[in-house]
C-alpha cells in the first residue's frame, strides 16, 4: 500500500460527521487528524463563514484549495484523516486532489436527515448559508446538488443517518 493510500478523506454535507467521526476514525487507526476548515482558519485568520459573509463562496473555496494542496503536500508517516468541507468536492481539482491524497469516503445524509440536522443545529451562525434560503431549504437544495458529485468522487459511501456509534462501527468495519 503506497503512503497516500494510508490517507482517508471524509466528504459529504455539513452536519454529515465528517469533524467528529474523522477525529474518532483517526484515533481508532493511530492517524494524524485534520478538518479543512480548520486549516483554512489557521492559514488565512479567517474562519470559512467570514470568508463566505465577507468576499463570497467563490473567493472561500479559492482559500480552500490552497489549504488542501498544502494538507496534500505534507507526508504524515502515520496517516492522517482529513475531514474536508462540505463543498470542497464541488471543485474539479479540490475533487482530484482529494482522490490523489487517499481514501475518499462519502458520509451520505438522507436529505430527510439533513435537513432535521439543519434545523436542530445551535451554531447556524458559524454556518452561513450558501443559497439565500432557510437552512431546511439549503439542506435539501445542497443534498440534490451534491449528493451525485460526492458519490463520482468517493472510493465508497457509508449511510451517515443514524447515531454517530453507529455510523463509526460500519465505517471501522470496512476499513
Amino acid at each position: 500500500m503506497g503512503a497516500a493510500r494510508t490517507n482517508i478523506a471524509l466528504i459529504g454535507l455539513r452536519r454529515s460527521g465528517k469533524t467528529t467521526l474523522g477525529r474518532r476514525l483517526a484515533a481508532h487507526l493511530g492517524a494524524d487528524f485534520a478538518d479543512l476548515d480548520a486549516v483554512v482558519e489557521e492559514c488565512t485568520g479567517r474562519s470559512p463563514a467570514e470568508w463566505i459573509r465577507s468576499e463570497g463562496e467563490a473567493a472561500f473555496r479559492e482559500a480552500e484549495l490552497t489549504a488542501l494542496r498544502a494538507v496534500c503536500a505534507v507526508s504524515v508517516p502515520r496517516g492522517l484523516v482529513l475531514a474536508a468541507g462540505g463543498g470542497t468536492p464541488t471543485v474539479l481539482e479540490s475533487a482530484a486532489l482529494l482522490q490523489s491524497f487517499g481514501r475518499v469516503i462519502h458520509l451520505e445524509l438522507s436529505a430527510d436527515e439533513a435537513v432535521r440536522r439543519a434545523l436542530a443545529d445551535s451554531d447556524a451562525s458559524t454556518r452561513p448559508l450558501l443559497v439565500g434560503r432557510s437552512s431546511s431549504e439549503e439542506a435539501r437544495m445542497l443534498h440534490a446538488m451534491r449528493t451525485r458529485l460526492y458519490r463520482a468522487c468517493a472510493e465508497l459511501s457509508i449511510p451517515a443517518d443514524g447515531a454517530p456509534d453507529a455510523v463509526f462501527s460500519a465505517l471501522s468495519a470496512l476499513l
